[in-house]
């Protein structure tokens, strides 16, 4: 019976990660613009440390092969850099948010190729 219950329970997490794991791009900006939107609520402190760890670990995965920031760099920078991006093409915003991060990053930041 304890089984029949972790079972369930287990394909549980396994669907809502696997839903979990797609963000879209407009997704993304309303989430960083509620970093912007004034007076913190939880909601918009949530979304907003969504954004900043989403963008961040896209950044970390690309930095020093496709992203090559300066050193000093600063986390506000490149948050600024994808709202930007978001911002001037909402025709993409239907298209995953890492395609969207990435674009920007290696547009504003590209390692030169030796």
């Amino acid at each position: 019976m304890k089984l029949k219950y972790v079972m369930v329970l287990l394909a549980g997490m396994v669907s809502e990660q696997a839903t979990a794991g797609f963000l879209s791009a407009q997704e993304l900006y309303k989430s960083i613009k509620g970093i912007d939107a004034g007076t913190p609520t939880a909601s918009r402190e949530f979304d907003g440390g969504q954004a900043y760890g989403y963008i961040f670990a896209v950044y970390d995965l690309y930095e020093g092969l496709a992203v090559c920031a300066p050193a000093g760099t600063s986390g506000g920078q490149v948050l600024r850099v994808v709202q930007n991006q978001l911002e001037q093409h909402p025709e993409s915003w239907g298209l995953p948010a890492s395609v969207e991060v990435t674009k920007a990053l290696t547009s504003v930041w590209p390692c030169k190729r030796q």
